[in-house]
């Protein structure tokens, strides 16, 4: 929950003091805020009310995927997950096709 806007860690106290000692990065990162937690919360009961939603993800993913494969572009990560990195091999080329988009 969270991304980038803060986040937190739910674990034994071993955990959580190693973390505090070791991960120097995450020492001085923001706390989650409360509206974030609340919005969370509420997804999470829309997904346990209904398996729909998930049930449209996991056809949008497997369409997009097999789409982009069939003309050609490489797609990388494992066939079920929705976060699809289209590979293009090229800094140029990306920014083309990022342009064309926008556009």
């Amino acid at each position: 929950m969270g991304g980038a806007s803060g986040g937190f860690i739910a674990s034994s106290k071993e955990v959580v003091d190693m973390l505090r000692n070791k991960a120097r990065t995450y020492l001085f990162s923001n706390s989650i805020a409360p509206f974030i937690v609340g919005a969370s919360l509420e997804a999470y009961k829309m997904l346990d009310e209904s398996k729909d939603l998930i049930n449209q993800l996991n056809a949008n993913t497997k369409l997009f995927r097999t789409s982009m494969k069939s003309a050609g572009f490489r797609i990388l990560g494992h066939d079920q997950c929705p976060i699809a990195p289209v590979w293009l091999g090229d800094a140029k080329i990306a920014t083309e096709l990022s342009n064309k988009m926008l556009e």
